[in-house]
């Protein structure tokens, strides 16, 4: 059976405030409809999966979830019965035979519904035209190919190396660099040394680079204030901390020790004003570890570990000095240590 991989196995979905969508269920129907359709937990399409597929306490899968031939697919994502937005997902593409041409393997071939209209053009790696209307390919190279595909035509020809699927649409043999100034505008999904159904931009890869000669700025808008724009840091697939907006406006660090359980470290409200989660520890010095208080700038804080004076109220706003045995906080007042 022809399969398609939807999602792999440890794949772990997320609730609209950026939190793991713990016990969640994974529904598939016939596309526009209630009518149950299976998926499969192998390539061969051999073992079903049971259908709502259940995600794990972390938000996870513990299968994968491969796509079936027999129709297009409905996705539903649910937890404790309400929906999750922005599910439910109609209309996924069923598992089909890719198509490829005897002189051109399927490694080579791009055939995307959303580049149809670029394949037509003076050379391939000229993308910028579109086709004609049921435009007919000529030469026929007589290299054959497989059922459902017009053969290449002759070497030299304008046409040549395009390739038109039974289903009508567009295919493109790749050569490097052939995508060199060309406009990649509504493409459904884009894998950069990966295929990932489950994502819409999937990198894989050591190192990622945006730069510019000027000013460079990554946006992330989400829809509404109760929405989560959110950067997340895996282990192995299971969130360790994700900062960003999360289900507010305030800016949020949230740590996790499981991938389940989350704290909020620090939270920045859109006035400013700033709330730690957890205990503060100042940095530790001895007196002459510590930078002058002119170099530290007015308003550092330290903590002490040799304070000649006891760190107690009636010690507040002298001047601090170093060789005691007393821990004690210090602040700069940009000449001075002083006790604070």
């Amino acid at each position: 059976m022809i399969t398609r991989l939807r999602y792999p196995k440890g794949y772990q979905f997320f609730d609209g405030n950026g939190a793991p969508l713990a016990l969640g269920n994974l529904s598939y129907f016939a596309a526009g409809t209630t009518t149950p359709l299976d998926t499969y937990s192998d390539s061969a399409g051999t073992v079903a999966n049971t259908n709502p597929v259940l995600l794990d306490g972390s938000g996870r899968l513990d299968v994968d979830v491969y796509l079936g031939p027999a129709a297009d697919y409905k996705e539903v994502l649910t937890a404790a019965g309400v929906t999750v937005s922005p599910w439910p997902d109609d209309n996924i593409p069923r598992a089909a035979q890719p198509d490829w041409n005897a002189t051109s393997g399927p490694g080579q071939i791009l055939n995307r519904p959303a580049l149809a209209a670029v394949a037509l053009s003076g050379s391939y790696t000229d993308l910028s035209n579109t086709p004609p209307a049921n435009a007919p390919f000529t030469g026929d190279s007589g290299s054959g190919g497989k059922a459902g595909l017009v053969p290449a035509p002759a070497a030299g020809d304008a046409t040549a190396n395009k390739f038109l699927s039974a289903g009508g649409g567009w295919a493109v043999p790749l050569a490097a660099g052939s995508l060199t100034g060309q406009n990649l505008d509504n493409i459904a999904r884009l894998g950069l040394g990966t295929t990932d159904t489950g994502n819409k931009l999937s990198v894989n890869g050591p190192t990622s680079l945006f730069s510019n000669s000027g000013d460079v700025r990554v946006t992330m808008s989400k829809g509404a204030t109760a929405n989560t724009a959110a950067f997340n840091f895996q282990d192995n697939f299971s969130t360790r901390v994700q900062f960003g907006l999360l289900g507010n406006d305030s800016f949020t660090i949230s740590c996790s020790p499981d991938g389940s359980t989350f704290n909020n470290a620090l939270v920045i409200s859109p006035s400013g004003m700033i709330a730690a989660g957890g205990t503060l520890k100042l940095p530790s010095f001895t007196f002459s570890g510590l930078p002058s208080a002119a170099s530290a700038g007015a308003g550092t804080i330290a903590w002490v570990t040799d304070s000649t004076l006891a760190f107690t109220s009636a010690n507040f706003g002298a001047t601090a000095s170093g060789g005691g045995t007393n821990g004690a906080r210090v602040i700069s007042n940009g000449t001075n240590w002083i006790i604070a």
